[in-house]
């Protein structure tokens, strides 16, 4: 279909509307937009707009997007879904890159590389060697802007590998637990541009453009391990760093060996940060706070999670502002008085320095 010509957008986005999107079905992966494959259209073809089969290669996948995006926004739906050809311009819209490229490695550099353009990209996991190389893959999924398990044609599913069951549950539930630091880190990009995911290049202090770590976030760098690895050289940006896990130091600006056991993935938090959880129980948050840094704080995104009211001015941004002299924590939340939506319910917050992964005293209730 050719979906420049109006007539021909109209009767996708209908037959999506009715068949899909008023039944609840909630996003797309859109695979097959891109004319590479031998099986669609040829370079040479020509459109019924008068497009060559060469121009509508280019935005094919970026019209898909569009057309499905408005789907969602006519009905007052939000959506976030996959995309296998994208653009440069498609940056606003809800959609992750993907490719039918499966190389781990490969995987992570584009993860450094997709934030130079303002788009996101995501790694798919269809398959793995051996347990080992399952865990890691599904590692670096988690810690994607898409944690996406597509396995097809493998049938390979979380528990195929019985030894790392359980590193596996703990991988995706940590990823559930990040959502409200993520959700944050998402508005921002939405917001003022800053991508998600991105090369430590682009952090302050950086010393080097690797493409085998890169940001999640403000605060957390994440250094994935790959089959047959135990343990790797990761470049800090300036400052001092915290190992995620523990709050334990893991080393000031420049170049560490750092290790991990097959059950985690590195990641690692600035020295300062605070960053919220979901609770393990799903009630409310865990905010933790990382380092020796006298304060920090972090602004915590708030909207309705499900419209586009947010469009409409009916979001509110809470600060989450912490000072710290080694022994006292002493913790603030300040929602607006005008905010239309408030998700921070109740607040543990947790002090992470020198390796206490215990409960900080407070001087004052949040």
């Amino acid at each position: 279909p050719d979906y420049t010509v109006p007539e021909a957008r109209n009767i996708l986005a209908d037959q999506h509307r009715r068949a899909h999107v008023d039944i609840g079905v909630s996003g797309y992966k859109l695979d097959e937009c891109d004319g590479h494959d031998h099986w669609l259209w040829p370079a040479h073809a020509t459109f019924p707009s008068g497009h060559t089969g060469e121009e509508m290669r280019q935005t094919y996948g970026l019209q898909l997007q569009s057309l499905t995006e408005g789907v969602f926004r006519d009905a007052d739906r939000r959506t976030f879904g996959l995309t296998r050809a994208s653009h440069i311009g498609a940056a606003p819209l809800p959609y992750a890159l993907y490719s039918d490229y499966y190389d781990h490695r490969a995987f992570v550099t584009a993860l450094c590389n997709c934030g130079f353009s303002g788009l996101l990209w995501s790694p798919e996991i269809r398959n793995a060697s051996d347990a080992e190389d399952w865990a890691r893959r599904m590692q670096t999924v988690c810690f994607s802007p898409v944690a996406i398990l597509n396995a097809w044609a493998s049938g390979t599913k979380p528990w195929s590998f019985p030894e790392i069951e359980d590193a596996i549950r703990d991988v995706m539930r940590l990823r559930i637990r990040l959502v409200p630091y993520l959700y944050s880190a998402f508005a921002r990009y939405h917001f003022d541009g800053t991508p998600p995911f991105r090369s430590t290049v682009l952090e302050e202090g950086a010393v080097s453009d690797r493409s085998d770590q890169y940001m999640m976030g403000d605060s957390l760098l994440v250094a994935p391990l790959f089959k047959g690895d135990t343990e790797r050289e990761v470049e800090f940006p300036a400052g001092s760093w915290y190992d995620f896990y523990t709050g334990a130091p893991a080393g000031d600006g420049g170049a560490h060996t750092v290790s991990a056991p097959l059950d985690r993935i590195p990641v690692f938090a600035r020295d300062g940060s605070v960053v919220p959880l979901a609770a393990e129980d799903g009630d409310g948050l865990e905010i933790r706070y990382y380092g020796t840094a006298p304060s920090g704080s972090f602004r915590y995104y708030m909207d309705d999670g499900e419209t586009y009211a947010y469009e409409r001015g009916q979001y509110a941004w809470a600060s989450l502002d912490v000072t710290w002299d080694g022994e006292l924590l002493d913790a603030n939340i300040v929602v607006p008085s005008d905010a239309q939506t408030n998700d921070i319910r109740s607040a543990t917050w947790r002090a992470m320095a020198l390796g206490a992964a215990t409960p900080a005293h407070l001087a004052e209730e949040p």
